[in-house]
């Protein structure tokens, strides 16, 4: 339960931080620049591989409260999930991880997939 309460809470956050932004910008994709492969945030500016674009794209976008294992190797790999799959989603994202720390918190949630977090 605090699981979930805390979800909602960071939801919230993230809604929180993007009202008054531009309307004309899509409310995921504004700190995501996928034509020149780079995150901005806060005056802050990473270069990501086209790969590393992708995984953070399906993150932003996700439907869901996470982007499970097996969604994120299809779209990215177009593979089903297993072992070598796996070996390469976890090297993306280490990646991805040590790229955007102090930006973005991508956190696993273990046997299920990843979210993404704004820190502020």
């Amino acid at each position: 339960m605090n699981e979930i309460i805390n979800q909602i809470r960071n939801l919230l956050d993230i809604l929180e931080s993007q009202i008054g932004q531009d309307e004309n910008v899509d409310k995921n994709i504004q700190l995501l620049d996928l034509d020149r492969l780079c995150l901005n945030i806060n005056n802050k500016s990473v270069r990501l591989t086209e790969s590393e674009c992708k995984l953070l794209d399906l993150l932003l976008n996700s439907k869901n409260l996470y982007c499970s294992y097996e969604e994120l190797c299809k779209k990215l790999y177009n593979y089903n999930f297993d072992n070598s799959t796996n070996m390469a989603l976890k090297t993306t994202m280490h990646r991805l991880r040590k790229k955007t720390k102090g930006m973005l918190k991508i956190q696993t949630i273990r046997n299920k997939g990843f979210q993404v977090f704004m820190v502020k």
